[in-house]
Order: structure tokens, then sequence, then C-alpha cells
């Protein structure tokens, strides 16, 4: 699972459900934040990380989870075809 931190999103989700009686069903070691992503794709095309999140996802008028989920995907989509090469 992505995250925009695995020590915080994750996280949260995680204890969540844990509270409501549900096994994560996510493996430690599958738990992915995207803050590596990006500095990965950072590093191959040289550009700073913050632009290049800027312009990896579309900018949306309202800031909310759904919204902010939406964004990350995108994000990762595209530092993830940076990474395999294509972009």
């Amino acid at each position: 699972m992505w995250g925009n931190g695995i020590l915080f999103d994750n996280n949260m989700i995680k204890t969540q459900m844990e509270l409501l009686g549900i096994t994560y069903p996510i493996r430690y070691s599958n738990d992915r934040d995207m803050r590596t992503i990006l500095e990965l794709a950072s590093h191959k095309t040289h550009i700073n990380q913050y632009e290049l999140k800027g312009s990896l996802h579309q900018k949306r008028e309202k800031h909310d989870a759904m919204n902010d989920v939406k964004s990350q995907i995108e994000v990762v989509c595209g530092c993830y075809k940076i990474l395999i090469g294509e972009c």
C-alpha cells in the first residue's frame, strides 16, 4: 500500500482497522512511501522533488482526503513511469 509516509498514513489506517477489529491486510514489507518513489524519480530526472511532484498531478480546487488520494495516485504512477523509462 502506498502512503505519504508509511509511519503516518499507513500506520493510521492500520491503527483504525485494528480498533475496529479488522486485520490489516498489508504485510509490513509491502507498505510503500510515496516520498521515496518521488525522490528516486527526482534523481533520475534531475528535477527538484517539489517541482516534479507539482508537474505530475492535477491541481484541484478543493482540499480534502479524496483529492489528496487522487493526487498521490497520479504522483506514484508518474514516478513509476519515469523510473521504468516510459517518460
